[in-house]
């Protein structure tokens, strides 16, 4: 019985005998630099990139017109503020000109000036008087 294979060499002659070992030795040859190349890969690190910059901060937004345009605003804050109705018109009628950001910008921008009123909380009663025209406070934002 003959057997082809590395675990047994018997063969019938000197010449099929070298040849089948030639085959066993270079398979065990691959099989040994698989390993040692898996092993060293393992080994190294990983080429992990570095985390990508964070984005960049959306840009300031500016008042493109006077905040005293917004001194109607006031009244209506007053009234928001203790629960009342307040009318839309002249404050939203102003907010409306501009873009979200802006008009928050411009709102920031009457209340730090006092011509809002006086006891004007900046991040609240800013989100109030644009939210009350209909806009969104525009995310992220915070006063300039």
């Amino acid at each position: 019985m003959r057997q082809n294979d590395c675990r047994g060499l018997r063969t019938t002659t000197l010449s099929e005998h070298s040849s089948m070992a030639l085959k066993c030795w270079a398979i065990g040859a691959i099989l040994l630099l698989t390993l040692i190349s898996e092993a060293t890969a393992a080994e190294q690190p990983q080429g992990r990139r570095p985390p990508p910059p964070p984005p960049p901060p959306p840009p300031q937004a500016r008042c493109p017109t006077m905040p005293s345009r917004l001194r109607a605003c006031g009244p209506v804050l007053d009234r928001l503020k203790r629960g009342l109705r307040a009318p839309r018109f002249p404050c939203c009628i102003v907010l409306d000109t501009f873009s979200a950001r802006e008009g928050a910008a411009c709102v920031c921008l009457a209340a730090r000036r006092g011509i809002l009123g006086n006891r004007v909380r900046i991040p609240q009663d800013v989100s109030r008087i644009v939210s009350f025209c209909g806009r969104r406070m525009p995310f992220p934002f915070s006063c300039p």
